[in-house]
């Protein structure tokens, strides 16, 4: 619930790509393709049934100082 992502599915992703190309100018440039900011948990629910959690639950790993 804590690990937010830009990213989506293919199926959502890939129509926003082909018009990208589709509009392409011919010029070399990079291009962000993203489907706004949200949490990995609220992506998952999207398909599936999910229990939410957290990184403050991961007790048996140490992370780094930074990470957080």
């Amino acid at each position: 619930m804590d690990q937010f992502t830009t990213g989506d599915y293919v199926d959502v992703i890939a129509p926003l790509v082909a018009k990208e190309i589709e509009n392409w100018d011919k010029k070399s440039k990079t291009i962000y393709v993203g489907t706004g900011r949200k949490t990995i948990f609220d992506l998952a629910k999207q398909t599936r049934d999910v229990t939410p959690n957290s990184v403050d639950d991961i007790t048996d790993v140490k992370l780094p100082k930074d990470y957080l």
